[in-house]
Order: structure tokens, then C-alpha cells, then sequence
């Protein structure tokens, strides 16, 4: 019978470092115009100082994040814990994915001149290039971080077992009729029920 995963689980564990190392890569990437780098500026910011302060948040709060996962890993033992768990990844899941669908919307309706992006923190700003790193680095990002946390919630609902998977779910297998032990006879439905009021007769 299998059992739920558990932290020592080669699936579970691979998926929680790469998401732990796809949120520290990107903190990397915010911690660099934190830190006043100019590659791949987009434009002119209001305040130079804000632009790098609104980074340098970024970067931590995404440094914690990155370490979440790992930190997760022994919680998964705990069967009291597993339904915050999966609360939790399933929040961030539907989080991510939504923020990739929507802004991957937005920046073709903007590349397409059917929606105008607001750019309140920038002076001047390339308005196609920034739709185009939006829409091939960003979003992406947003999208596969959501797909990475759905993982261990996917892994624990397959690891269930079959007789403890809700029938609603999709995960629920048609129930099989168990082999009879040898000799034994099928009652007839009249019997079951206690209709009937006779036995049937061997020949």
C-alpha cells in the first residue's frame, strides 16, 4: 500500500528545490537593480532610489520564499499539518498561475494597441519592450513558480490510497468485486433482502 508522500519521497523533494531555487534566481535578478545595476533597464524611473528600494524588498521577500519549500519538507510527516499544506500550495498554485494568464492578457492587448499599461513609478519607459519581458520573462516565471507548488498536493492526492480517495474525486478508481473463496455460492438478491422465505436447493 502506498502512503502519502513524505519528505524522503525523490519526487516531492525534487520539486520543493526547484522551486526553492526558481524563487532564489529571481530574487537574484531584483537584487541586482537593487543594487544599481542598469542591464536591461527598461526606461527612466521616477526615483532611483524608490526603484531600488521597491527591488531590494523584492529580493528579500523572495530570498524567504525560496527557502519555504525546503523548511516544508519535514511538515508533510505530520497528518494534522498536511491539510494546511496543501491549503497552502494550492493558494500559491492558483496564485501564480492566475497573475502568469492575466498578465499575459494584458501585455498582448497592449502589444496589439487594445490596452494601455499605466507606468506611475517610470518618467519614460519602452512600452514594447517592457509587454515583450513581461510576456517571455516575467509571466513565465509566475507560471512555472505556480505549477512547482501544485506539485506536492498533485503528489499527495495520487499517493493516496484507493480506498481512501473520495469517489467524487478524479483520482477515484472503479470499485472491483473482491475473488470469492472456493466453494462459495452467490446469493440471490430475494435473499439478501430477506424476501423471498426460501433457500435454493442444491442439485
Amino acid at each position: 500500500m502506498q502512503s502519502v508522500p513524505q519528505p524522503g519521497d525523490r519526487t516531492l523533494v525534487r520539486a520543493s528545490r526547484i522551486a526553492a531555487g526558481w524563487a532564489f534566481w529571481y530574487g537574484l535578478y531584483r537584487w541586482y537593480y537593487a543594487a544599481g545595476g542598469t542591464i536591461g533597464m527598461l526606461g527612466t524611473p521616477v526615483s532611483e532610489q524608490q526603484f531600488r528600494l521597491i527591488n531590494a524588498i523584492a529580493g528579500a521577500l523572495l530570498l524567504v520564499w525560496s527557502v519555504l519549500p525546503l523548511m516544508l519538507l519535514s511538515a508533510w510527516r505530520s497528518r494534522r499539518a498536511r491539510p494546511v499544506l496543501l491549503a497552502l500550495c494550492w493558494v500559491v498554485a492558483v496564485g501564480c498561475v492566475s497573475h502568469a494568464l492575466i498578465g499575459v492578457v494584458q501585455r498582448v492587448s497592449s502589444l496589439t494597441g487594445t490596452l494601455t499599461i499605466s507606468y506611475p513609478f517610470w518618467l519614460s519607459i519602452d512600452r514594447r519592450q517592457a509587454d515583450l519581458q513581461a510576456l517571455f520573462f516575467n509571466e513565465p516565471w509566475f507560471l512555472i513558480e505556480g505549477l512547482l507548488w501544485a506539485c506536492p498536493s498533485s503528489l499527495f492526492f495520487d499517493a493516496r490510497p484507493r480506498d481512501e480517495r473520495p469517489e467524487s474525486s478524479c483520482w477515484a478508481a472503479p470499485r472491483t468485486r473482491p475473488p470469492r473463496p472456493s466453494g462459495a455460492t452467490d446469493q440471490h438478491p430475494e435473499q439478501f433482502f430477506g424476501i423471498g422465505g426460501h433457500e435454493r436447493q442444491a442439485h
